[in-house]
């Protein structure tokens, strides 16, 4: 920029001077010098703990594990269990770790100094425990894939995805572990699944090989094992994880904590054999303090404690973590499997300012406590009072062996006084009432009405009633149940990046065809490469009951296509309450129809050929001119009479008008071509045809606007219309000119001038 381009700010602004200019260099060179190096870069990250020698690493994930069993137990969670753990199995409050405890619930006890106070403890808590987890895991999941692309390989994987996934779930973790699960949850305010893949696990698959021989590789065939999902429930203190952060914010890390034989790892790590047998036990500190530990028991010096190590991946780890110890000793060392931490948490209410949960069942443990008491003490009454003592005066003559033995008729002498009962105060009217109150607020804390536990009152008048009142606990445990799907959705997501990694050997899985008969499956990771991620869908609450599903049965079955027609179907939504059919024709044809759109994206060669009649299978002429009709096609891409035109054509369309098609007149020749070819077959279809698929007859197709005004739909056959055209001349309408002659005239309509 020259001085007369300058402003005359910018002209009389001050220059640095040479010194200046020293002074910024060497500021930038100190600078410079502070800078960290990527040698020092990568000594300082080394410092992060995760990457620390085997044995200061496992020195630090023994305090991370001592440090979440402190504040574990400093929240009181680890008595809190103990008490659930009693009161669930029905054994007295202080005996929820160690033997000896007394079983409470299932007999009656006695205290006092003379054993005169009874104890009658009702186990009703449980009772509202089962009913609610039989409630949460009453409706199987339904898992549905869903595809990176909208190309028809990755569609087309879609459903058998689905079907392995379900496979894997119900076979694998199953219901009995899911409700284990939900068990833990419900009484100790969180439960744990791990998911694990071991490849030296699965059913023996034969894949093709080569052997070497004089004359070179030869093909030959050899069984190995497919590899197979591990997948366990835990209770919360076995998954060792930051504390105090919630689980609405990413983990780093979690640590899993199983016991197993020294034998089976050393069989598994055969290299590091000597070291595991020289591993002995090393039960945890606080291991004894949990619910259900027995702290008086031998431990077998055959059992060591297997730590399984996660971490995610982050900047400081790109590529993650997975890290065994067998006892002290690391056996395996990898990055992390899975893009997510195959530790999935089931919490319905999580402690604020932890990553503990809290279940809502412990509300019903003092209510439970104050209604034994209040039994207790009527039962007491009872034994003490039930049988009321006589009253006679001293030297009465009365034979009290025969009175003792239970006879019926006792003499006594002349004048002499009659033995009385000696009345004592009967149960208060205020116990019952007590019991009654007691009983109510249990049902408010549940959540879990009366009439839902099979106790409707006197105010349910109707079915319905009691169908709102089943509807209302159902919403009551939507929390639980939200928090059980949401499990269920990141379970299987973790099932599938498995499987998309390690299934590198063919996978044998049982699935149900569209005849209801199972049948064995083979998939490799190739197979669902283009599945992203599932989702899962649950019976709503809306069809929870038999009535709702009756209903929806009967609307099902007047719909256009009449979807619910297989006997099948409507079986399993009368029992699940949900509607899978076994075979979707709709879905079907969309794919086909995405397959179509590849081929031609593809700019296929036409064919022009000439075209034949159907009805003569002679070549057809124009009816005006007498010439051969001419058609061109596209072979790769055929068109049949049973093809819908119009969602073809629609089809179609979306690839003329894209962007690659301007650009390429071989797409757009071809798409023309086969748009053209839908037109010709739908206007000489059979309308017999037409009619059972429900498609435009051939007389709508060529502009007939009768028809065209009701098209048929569901399969049967349109209805008559006043404007139609009717045939007076039986040989007009067999002409071959296709109604390009004139009627014949027909006489004026009479009139009524009357």
């Amino acid at each position: 920029m020259s001085p007369f381009d300058s402003t005359e700010e910018e002209l009389f602004e001050p220059t640095d001077s040479p010194d200046e200019e020293e002074e910024e260099a060497q500021e930038e060179v100190i600078n410079e010098e502070d800078y960290t190096s990527l040698e020092d870069y990568a000594a300082i990250i080394s410092e992060y703990w995760p990457l620390a020698e085997p044995e200061k690493l496992f020195a630090t994930l023994k305090e991370k594990e001592e440090e979440c069993h402190r504040a574990f137990e400093r929240r009181g969670l680890i008595s809190m269990g103990r008490l659930v753990y009693s009161q669930y199995f029905g054994m007295s409050n202080s005996t929820g770790s160690g033997p000896g405890g007394a079983w409470e619930t299932q007999s009656i006890q006695f205290e006092g100094e003379n054993g005169e106070l009874l104890v009658l403890s009702v186990n009703e808590f449980r009772s509202y425990c089962d009913q609610i987890f039989d409630m949460t895991t009453k409706h199987r999941p339904t898992f549905e894939a869903q595809a990176i692309n909208t190309d028809v390989d990755s569609l087309s994987q879609v459903e058998s995805s689905s079907n392995y996934l379900q496979y894997y779930y119900e076979q694998e973790f199953g219901e009995r572990n899911e409700k284990e699960v939900v068990k833990y949850e419900g009484m100790y305010g969180k439960g744990w699944t791990h998911i694990e893949w071991d490849d030296d696990d699965g059913p023996d698959v034969e894949i093709d090989t080569e052997i070497d021989s004089p004359v070179g590789p030869l093909p030959a065939k050899e069984k190995v094992k497919s590899g197979a999902l591990l997948i366990s429930s835990h209770y919360p203190w076995e998954v060792i994880h930051e504390p105090y952060r919630s689980e609405t914010k990413k983990h780093l890390w979690r640590m899993v904590l199983s016991q197993r034989s020294k034998w089976e790892m050393i069989a598994r790590y055969p290299l590091f054999a000597q070291k595991i047998k020289q591993s002995g036990y090393e039960g945890p500190s606080r291991e004894y303090s949990f619910p259900g530990a027995d702290g008086a028991r031998n431990d077998s010096d055959d059992l060591l404690t297997i730590r399984t190590f996660y971490h995610a991946k982050c900047g400081a780890i790109p590529l993650g973590k997975k890290i065994v110890y067998v006892g002290c000793v690391q056996v395996v060392n990898i990055d992390l499997p899975v893009d997510d931490l195959p530790l999935i948490d089931l919490m319905s209410s999580e402690l604020h300012g932890t990553s503990f949960g809290i279940s809502n069942l412990w509300n019903l443990i003092p209510l439970n406590q104050l209604k034994s008491q209040v039994m207790s003490d009527m039962a007491t009454n009872i034994e003490a009072f039930g049988r009321p003592p006589l009253v006679l005066e001293e030297g009465q003559d009365i034979d009290l062996d025969a009175l003792a033995n239970g006879q019926h008729v006792i003499t006594i002498p002349p004048n002499s006084t009659r033995p009385e009962p000696l009345k004592f105060p009967s149960i208060p009217d205020a116990s019952f009432k007590v019991v009654e109150l007691l009983r109510l607020l249990e049902q408010s804390v549940s959540g879990l009405n009366a009439t839902f536990r099979g106790e409707p009152g006197n105010n349910v008048s109707s079915g319905a009633m009691a169908a709102l009142f089943d509807n209302r606990a159902v919403d009551n445990q939507s929390p639980r149940q939200g928090a059980l799907d949401l499990m269920r959705e990141r379970i299987g997501n973790i099932i599938l990046q498995y499987v998309k990694r390690y299934a590198k050997h063919p996978q044998l899985v049982a699935v149900t065809g569209k005849d209801e008969k199972s049948y064995i499956e083979s998939f490799t990771k190739e197979d669902v490469a283009g599945v992203h991620r599932v989702v899962v869908k649950t019976g709503g609450n809306t069809l929870r009951t038999p009535a709702q599903r009756t209903g929806m049965a009967e609307m099902l079955k007047s719909w256009p296509g009449n979807p619910l027609s297989d006997p099948a179907q409507i079986i399993t939504l009368m029992t699940t309450g949900q509607f899978k059919p076994m075979y979707n024709s709709n879905r079907v044809s969309e794919l086909r129809i995405r397959a179509e759109n590849e081929l031609l994206m593809e700019g296929p060669p036409t064919q022009t050929s000439q075209d034949i009649d159907p009805a003569t299978g002679l070549p057809a002429l124009d009816p005006m001119t007498g010439t051969p009709i001419m058609k061109t096609t596209v072979p790769t891409v055929p068109v049949y009479a049973t093809d819908p035109p119009r969602e073809h054509i629609v089809g179609a369309l979306e690839v003329l008008n894209s962007p690659a098609a301007q650009k390429n007149p071989a797409i757009v020749d071809a798409c023309l071509a086969h748009i053209l070819e839908h037109v010709q077959v739908a206007r000489t279809n059979d309308p017999y045809l037409c009619a059972i698929l429900g498609l435009p007859p051939p007389q709508s197709a060529m502009g007939d606007p009768a028809s065209a005004e009701t098209p048929p739909t569901n399969g049967e056959t349109p209805p008559s219309s006043s404007k139609k055209k009717e045939v007076q001349d039986t040989s007009e309408a067999d002409d071959s000119m296709g109604g390009m002659l004139p009627s014949a005239a027909k006489p004026p309509a009479s009139s009524n001038l009357a």
